[in-house]
């Protein structure tokens, strides 16, 4: 199974939508439904932005790759633009819910993901990430050299622990309202407070 393919598997999917549920779940509040605004940054092949437009809710999206983001607009006619993150100029701040998965390791600089998502986000608006979040330093060596999740992943430029990423939030406008773990990725879930950051 190739990486597209194995980022794209629908069981990957649903296990994706039913933590992020879940922590919404867990802290009371309601999950994004018919009416919201949704953004994703990293759209990939588009499945998971595709489901959230199935039920109902408004989706538009970025993704780096030309043929993922084109894949997108011809397979799903979902709004997804081929551009970086940090060439995405937001017009407006009214989506209820900007979210990333696997993203946030792969930047030069992660304060681009919080300072877009701040302008994106409306007041009370949401940003979940999740990402890989192995302790590494406690694994055996052979899991440390991983390709996949490991030091050896040539395009992971930064490896995140909750206690690494968690102080982003209220640096750049956000409250960390709750966070998951699921094997080696944790989800993490901010509130946009008023004001600037």
């Amino acid at each position: 199974m190739g990486l597209e393919e194995e980022w794209s598997d629908p069981a990957l999917i649903d296990v994706r939508l039913k933590s992020m549920k879940g922590l919404f779940r867990n802290l009371d509040i309601d999950f994004p439904s018919a009416g919201w605004k949704v953004f994703e940054v990293g759209c990939g092949q588009g499945q998971f932005l595709a489901s959230l437009v199935r039920a109902g809710l408004t989706g538009a999206g970025i993704e780096g790759s030309k043929a993922l983001a084109d894949y997108c607009v011809r397979k799903y006619s979902l709004d997804v633009n081929a551009t970086s993150l940090k060439a995405l100029q937001p017009a407006t701040a009214n989506y209820d819910l900007v979210y990333t998965f696997h993203v946030i390791e792969h930047l030069d600089h992660p304060s681009e993901l919080f300072q877009k998502a701040h302008q994106l986000l409306r007041p009370g608006g949401y940003l979940f990430i999740e990402t890989p979040t192995l302790e590494l330093d406690r694994l055996p060596l052979r899991n440390r050299l991983d390709e996949k999740t490991g030091y050896a992943n040539p395009e992971h430029m930064h490896f995140f622990t909750h206690g690494s990423l968690a102080p982003y939030f209220p640096r750049y406008g956000f409250d960390l309202v709750g966070t998951y773990q699921y094997l080696s990725n944790g989800g993490f879930l901010g509130r946009k407070l008023g004001g600037l950051f």
